[in-house]
């Protein structure tokens, strides 16, 4: 399992865009939770809370409630905002991504320092392919 990390800012040797989403395994008990590094250079999570999905609203209805089909789209994730999370420590995230002109992809990793909270710096991680 994993945590996905949204970056807003600005990562080094990288010609992408920010507010890109990766991914880190950094978290005690990773589960698919969204982190953002802010602009301002904080680190966010979300507040979320699971709501059940009526059945009449889920992509198969009609199947019988005993089969895994049922159970597809039964639960909605609701965000209800998000805590600063005061890291103090390093936080490494990553991606790969692939050239869709044919040729080779590219790993991408970082190491964001923080501080009491604050963002301090973030390097890219070399040597990995």
């Amino acid at each position: 399992m994993f945590d996905y990390v949204v970056c807003h800012a600005p990562l080094p040797d990288s010609t992408r865009p920010s507010g890109r989403t990766f991914q880190t395994k950094d978290f005690e008990y990773p589960s698919m939770d969204i982190y953002t590094i802010t602009a301002a250079g904080r680190l966010m999570v979300e507040d979320v809370h699971f709501d059940e999905v009526p059945k009449a609203e889920r992509p198969y209805p009609d199947a019988p409630d005993d089969s895994l089909l049922s159970l597809l789209g039964s639960m909605r994730r609701e965000v209800d905002g998000s805590h600063d999370v005061g890291l103090h420590g390093d936080l490494h995230f990553y991606e790969w991504h692939d050239n869709h002109d044919g040729g080779a992809g590219e790993w991408e990793e970082y190491r964001a320092r923080f501080t009491l909270g604050q963002l301090e710096s973030i390097e890219r991680v070399q040597g990995r392919q």
